[in-house]
């Protein structure tokens, strides 16, 4: 089953929190200053905690994968190569 350390969900929940503190900011700074209309809270108060819950379960996931810096292993540098992400192209006779 997932496992998850203290330290590390509270770091998980810090950040979703200041993530969508930054939303809610930017989305009261465009209804103010850039569209000049009134601040409907209600929406803003759903759209945040959407965006609690999106950045919430993305670092999650991160968090759950582990290392992904070998991910790009996966696309391979280079042609033919045991492992790579692009195939040989067979153009001659075959050999059997």
């Amino acid at each position: 089953m997932y496992y998850i350390d203290n330290k590390i969900m509270k770091e998980l929940l810090v950040s979703s929190v200041l993530i969508s503190l930054v939303f809610l900011a930017i989305k009261i700074f465009e209804s103010k200053l850039i569209k000049k209309e009134e601040i409907n809270f209600k929406n803003l108060a759903n759209e945040s905690i959407y965006v609690l819950f999106a950045a919430s379960g993305a670092q999650f996931v991160l968090s759950q994968m582990g290392d992904i810096s070998s991910i790009s292993s996966m696309f391979g540098d280079s042609v033919g190569e045991v492992g790579s992400g692009i195939p040989n192209a067979f153009t001659n006779e075959p050999d059997f």
